[in-house]
């Protein structure tokens, strides 16, 4: 049994108790490579067991030189062919002021981490927040001695975490389902819009906008959405724009990023992007206007987009809304209230397509052709269906299943059809 411990301090030599060598170790006034007298045997204070040292303190305590007589000649190079020295035999491994802090600390941890899993479990998973502090606390107090407590809270903690995140499953559904209502409301109210500035644009000309206006040699320069402008209160941007320039000038592609809210869709991604291929919606092409070379096998003549075919036309009798104007200058075209014979409430003005193009385009509108293309030339952004506007200005949401006869039915202005879509 070890009965005498002594220690060299400043040079002098002092004989210590268990409990004041262990106050020296931990305030930091002896350092691991302090030699320890155990019963005259020099021991370097590291290879005791159980010793807690502190921070260094400015008091220098050199190592005691070995004895001659001591029969060793390195305290360093002490060689314990077993272990450590078991000092923890004469005293406990932490003294008992620090130990006591010590559990005292953890055992505050346990308890945080018990309460925090009581609260997310009343609060059926009360977030992640409070979970995951109840699951940190109780790891941190596993070691004090309120284990039970530390190790309850991380199984409630952990049975909220798990119950926040199915919450989250089964919720996350309807938020994004809420999110594509309200996206398609704001949709409708953009048609509506669109559709007011057409009834505008006509009180103020009495005919309604062509569908796109045309230079001298008849091609086209800009659609019926730039002539719609100042009735959507884009005055400053009409002014801006050139008009006696094709849509594509090098002055006027300036324009094709500052396209209005109004024509974008906001169920479509790129809709509040520097995207320009981004405008939503689409008129239907009148009598006698096909995109590109519809007919050219019949009429062995090549059109630019949307010039006027009289001969071989398969799309010749039906007319739809919009046509292009006669001559430069002019801003209508040739339909007005009158000609829609079908009634206006039974005929389509604008339709909500799939595909983006930008809002500048004159040649970007939709045939009667497009109509029966589910998925690709109509359809939208939204689930099931797409917004459409009628000629007397009411809003529909269409199903994406509709019969393509019905919808070409309602784009004809005169054709005579009966058909209407249900409310």
């Amino acid at each position: 049994m070890i009965m005498e411990i002594k220690i060299i301090l400043n040079g002098a030599e002092q004989t210590v108790t268990k409990q004041q060598l262990w106050d020296l170790a931990a305030n930091g006034t002896i350092r691991p490579d302090t030699t320890v007298r155990l019963d005259g045997r020099p021991i370097p204070a590291a290879k005791l067991k159980g010793i807690t040292f502190g921070q260094p303190k400015d008091i220098h305590v050199p190592v005691s030189p070995p004895t001659s007589d001591s029969g060793y000649n390195d305290p360093f190079s002490f060689d314990s062919t077993s272990e450590d020295i078991p000092f923890a035999e004469i005293s406990p491994q932490i003294p008992q002021q620090y130990a006591s802090r010590n559990s005292a600390v953890g055992g505050g941890k346990a308890i945080a981490s018990f309460v925090c899993g009581i609260i997310s479990l009343v609060l059926c998973g009360g977030g992640l927040i409070v979970p995951i502090i109840g699951l940190v606390f109780g790891i941190l107090g596993l070691n004090s001695k309120n284990r039970g407590l530390a190790v309850t809270g991380i199984v409630l903690s952990s049975c909220s975490v798990f119950l926040s995140l199915i919450s989250v499953a089964l919720l996350l559904p309807a938020v994004q389902a809420a999110r594509e209502a309200a996206r398609r409301m704001q949709c409708s109210s953009h048609v509506k819009d669109i559709a007011s500035a057409f009834h505008n644009f006509y009180d103020t000309h009495q005919a309604l906008p062509a569908l796109y206006t045309v230079d001298e040699q008849g091609q086209p320069l800009h659609s019926w959405r730039v002539l719609i402008l100042p009735s959507l209160g884009e005055t400053e941007l009409y002014q801006e724009i050139r008009l006696d320039e094709p849509w594509d000038s090098e002055y006027n592609k300036q324009f094709h990023s500052r396209m209005p809210a109004v024509y974008a869709c906001p169920s479509n991604n790129h809709a509040s992007s520097g995207n320009q291929n981004r405008c939503c919606y689409s008129a239907i092409v009148g009598e006698g206007w096909n995109r590109g070379d519809a007919n050219k096998e019949e009429t062995g003549i090549s059109r630019s987009p949307f010039r006027p075919i009289r001969r071989g036309n398969k799309d010749k009798t039906k007319k739809g809304v919009l046509t292009p104007a006669e001559k430069t200058g002019l801003l209508t075209g040739t339909t007005d209230f009158s000609s829609i014979t079908d009634g206006l409430s039974s005929t389509l003005l604008v339709i909500e397509v799939k595909e983006p193009f930008c809002w500048m385009n004159p040649t970007a509108d939709k045939t009667f052709n497009d109509l029966e293309k589910i998925g690709t030339e109509r359809g939208s952004y939204h689930i099931n269906g797409f917004n459409i506007a009628l000629m007397d200005g009411t809003v529909r949401f269409v199903s994406n299943t509709v019969d393509p006869q019905v919808l070409s039915a309602i784009g004809t202005r005169d054709g005579g059809e009966s058909l209407s879509l249900a409310p």
